[in-house]
């Protein structure tokens, strides 16, 4: 393990580069610029990081908080229930479905949509919170009810909800992997379908490591299942803004400087991708 650190931290100024052209041309076929949002696009990216690794493949989305929008729509989907659709300037569009404390009707939706779009657009949704507050502050009879409403509605957990899907899941019986015991395979997708555990760790990765490359032993996860097996994650950006993390996991000796590479190679095309048409507030 020890050995492992030393070349991958000597090899890790090694990967910032575009000499990769496996890489670049399963990039330049996927064209994910072409595609309607980013569910569709995520997938793209990960199914070919995948097969051009022959690892599982992974992206994070830690928040859509850091995402300007160029529109927000308001969708009443029954009683107590809506779906928040933001279309983000290089138009993909995120949708969430979020519970209500109340049963909006459809023309107070039309007029927070319509706030919304006109006062804020261009922001990411942190921005509006704190402008949103800003305001009730300075003219609360103005703003209360519609700012109070709108308030409650955005800071909906169902609306910041983390998002982390995989491809190649199948890779993990490969003999490459180096995981023979059938009890051990059986934890690794457990904790692929249920998510919560590697989503928490992800999630305070982002947060807390400084690096955009990160190399890591499973059992520096905390998860007994992926002991024998390494994590490496390249973070992904909307303007100068941490969204989330691309990544692979594999077996303890994988080809790692070429690993490394791709990784940091997809995420920073999906970075380029993603924060195309950004504007300027």
């Amino acid at each position: 393990s020890k050995g492992i650190k030393a070349y991958v931290s000597r090899i890790q100024m090694e990967t910032d580069d575009r000499s990769d052209h496996v890489c670049w041309e399963f990039l330049n076929d996927c064209d994910i610029s072409t595609d309607p949002d980013y569910a569709t696009a995520s997938e793209s990216i990960v199914s070919a990081l995948s097969e051009t690794t022959q690892h599982i493949g992974f992206i994070f989305l830690h928040s859509i908080f850091e995402l300007s929008f160029k529109r927000i729509k308001l969708v009443k989907m029954g009683s107590h229930r809506l779906m928040v659709l933001i279309l983000s300037p290089n138009n993909w569009t995120f949708s969430r479905v979020v519970s209500t404390r109340q049963n909006y009707s459809d023309g107070d939706l039309r007029k927070w949509e319509q706030t919304l779009n006109t006062d804020f657009r261009g922001n990411n949704l942190n921005t509006t919170f704190k402008k949103i507050r800003n305001r009730l502050s300075k003219d609360k009879e103005k703003y209360r009810n519609i700012y109070n409403e709108l308030y409650f509605l955005l800071n909906n957990r169902d609306l910041d909800r983390s998002e982390l899907s995989f491809k190649g899941e199948l890779s993990v019986f490969d003999h490459g992997h180096g995981i023979t015991d059938y009890n051990k395979i059986k934890g690794v997708f457990e904790i692929l379908k249920e998510k919560e555990k590697l989503s928490s760790f992800l999630s305070d990765l982002l947060l807390n490591d400084n690096t955009d490359l990160s190399v890591l032993f499973g059992k520096e996860t905390g998860m007994t299942e992926f002991d024998d097996l390494i994590l490496i994650t390249s973070n992904f950006y909307h303007a100068e803004n941490k969204l989330g993390n691309i990544g692979v996991i594999g077996p303890r000796y994988l080809h790692y400087k070429e690993t490394m590479k791709r990784v940091n190679n997809y995420s920073a095309y999906f970075s380029e991708m993603l924060s195309k048409g950004n504007m300027e507030v």
